[in-house]
């Protein structure tokens, strides 16, 4: 794990806290001198959801700020005790004020829509495969000729794999985010047709 995490994760301000990062983690501050503890468990980015459980001495009224990142789907859920919250808007953070109390907790469900993402303006034809905020690398036999709705159709092979597949003119193109690719050849960039 990266120290960056632990410096980004959270954020401080006078009126309560901003969560920042989607990763296992804690955070305990004191918020209007009432201790307060922020506890996030996560499969994010492999899963889709994180909860948030707070815990302190006794109920206290503050803001907690929810980034919702800038590629959440409309889909995305933000449920406090299990009711729903407002609508989340992309590339913004939610503002959740309330009086908290012990044993409260948040749930996020990120809508993670495939999507294609150019190396940059002027190369609109070559493109990654982006779920969510992971990058899907083609691997193994990549065929020279792939269509941007192929890429978009790729589904995930299964719930206990990483991998996704593509049908193409070609055959099967399989994808997979970085840290499961083994000893085979990939690409993160492939070539696009209309």
């Amino acid at each position: 794990m990266s120290a960056d995490y632990g410096i980004s994760s959270y954020y401080r301000s006078r009126d309560g806290i901003y969560v920042n990062l989607f990763i296992p983690s804690r955070v305990s501050w004191s918020q209007n001198n009432t201790p307060c503890t922020l506890t996030q468990t996560t499969g994010y980015p492999r899963a889709n959801a994180t909860q948030l459980a707070v815990s302190l001495a006794h109920p206290e009224t503050f803001a907690l700020y929810v980034r919702i990142p800038g590629w959440a789907g409309t889909k995305t859920a933000v449920t406090v005790n299990g009711k729903r919250t407002n609508a989340v808007e992309p590339g913004k953070f939610l503002a959740i004020q309330r009086s908290w109390k012990e044993g409260d907790h948040i749930e996020i469900e990120f809508e993670m829509p495939l999507r294609l993402e150019p190396i940059d303006g002027q190369n609109l034809n070559n493109v990654a495969l982006m779920r969510g905020p992971l990058a899907l690398f083609a691997v193994g036999d990549i065929p020279s000729r792939i269509t941007r709705s192929e890429l978009l159709s790729a589904t995930a092979v299964g719930s206990t794999s990483d991998d996704w597949k593509a049908n193409t003119e070609a055959g099967v193109l399989t994808l997979r985010p970085f840290p499961a690719i083994m000893s085979e050849r990939y690409r993160l960039y492939n070539r696009v047709e209309s």
